[in-house]
């Protein structure tokens, strides 16, 4: 089938985990499922048409502007890796699956009274000395866990979820 060639051509430009995070899987003749989005490939008109990649839930009439194929695998593997936390400049919090980072308890709720009330100079210092140090320690759990799941094999044992919070924070910080 020429659409699985083009695509076959375009993924084989991409890294191996990035088209397994992609999860493209064939629904049928020019029908594919790329990373859990259905989309539909038509040829374009004239000599030496390219591929277009139409949404279909965007549009599922096919009167819709299509993508060019390699632009729109290009921008979906962006876009996955963004979602993940694998785009260069991402903290390593944010590489972290949300469930799996630190979280500390509030102290309280804070005595608001009512739409009028202003927190003291020390009261606001004081909580974004809190934040800040609240912040520092989700960093240093975040790249222990990174460490932690880098050095584990789990091609050979089976995964087990973990999550910061089965561990105080002390436990990651010397980690």
């Amino acid at each position: 089938d020429p659409m699985d060639r083009a695509l076959s051509d375009q993924l084989r430009q991409l890294h191996a985990s990035t088209v397994a995070r992609l999860g493209i899987k064939r629904l049928g003749s020019g029908r594919y499922l790329i990373d859990a989005r259905p989309v539909s490939f038509r040829s374009g008109r004239g000599s030496g048409a390219e591929i277009l990649v139409f949404e279909d839930e965007v549009r599922g009439d096919g009167t819709g502007q299509g993508a060019n194929l390699a632009f729109y695998i290009s921008q979906a593997a962006n876009v996955s890796a963004s979602l993940r936390g694998h785009s260069p400049g991402v903290s390593a919090v944010g590489r972290i699956p949300q469930d799996m980072r630190l979280t500390f308890r509030s102290a309280g709720g804070s005595p608001l009274e009512g739409e009028n009330f202003v927190p003291s100079e020390d009261a606001r210092r004081e909580s974004m000395r809190k934040a800040v140090e609240e912040a520092g320690l989700r960093r240093v759990a975040a790249e222990a866990l990174e460490r932690l799941l880098a050095a584990a094999d789990f091609s050979s044992q089976p995964h087990v979820p973990m999550s910061p919070r089965a561990f105080g924070a002390a436990a990651w910080v010397s980690l």
